[in-house]
């Protein structure tokens, strides 16, 4: 009997302790088509093409993962405007692997994938970019 009582309390014991890690908060994507311009906290992006789509396709033995590119113009609350080239997937040396498309003090949007992903000897859907906001704590 005791000893069921010191497994019970071991048990206990450790979900409690489980239980005090934090979760972190799903991200909430917005979604954007080649060509269109979305507007977020007063800063506007716009979608412009996609450069490059080397992602090695579903149901194929690649040597290489591959990498999309996209290209965003990015015009923020200022006014300034630039464009900026996201990779999506592998890079080559010296190449960033940042994905955000832009940072202010208390905010951040991020890229998060580019959809379709490449099927096999199927047609493509129009890409479709995912964003995310992110606050700076």
């Amino acid at each position: 009997m005791k000893n069921h009582l010191l497994l019970l309390l071991c048990v206990f014991s450790l979900t409690a302790v489980a239980q005090d890690s934090l979760l972190e908060a799903p991200k909430i994507a917005i979604r954007m088509h080649v060509g269109e311009t979305i507007q977020l906290k007063g800063n506007r992006i716009t979608f412009l093409a996609v450069t490059e789509d080397s992602r090695c396709p579903k149901n194929v033995n690649c040597i290489w993962a591959g990498r999309a590119i996209v290209l965003l113009k990015i015009t923020d609350v200022s006014g300034m405007t630039s464009e900026k080239s996201i990779i999506i997937g592998q890079t080559k040396p010296n190449e960033s692997k940042t994905k955000v498309l832009l940072e202010k003090e208390d905010y951040t949007f991020e890229a998060i994938a580019l959809t379709p992903y490449p099927v096999y000897e199927e047609e493509m859907a129009p890409y479709t970019l995912l964003i995310s906001e992110k606050k700076v704590d």
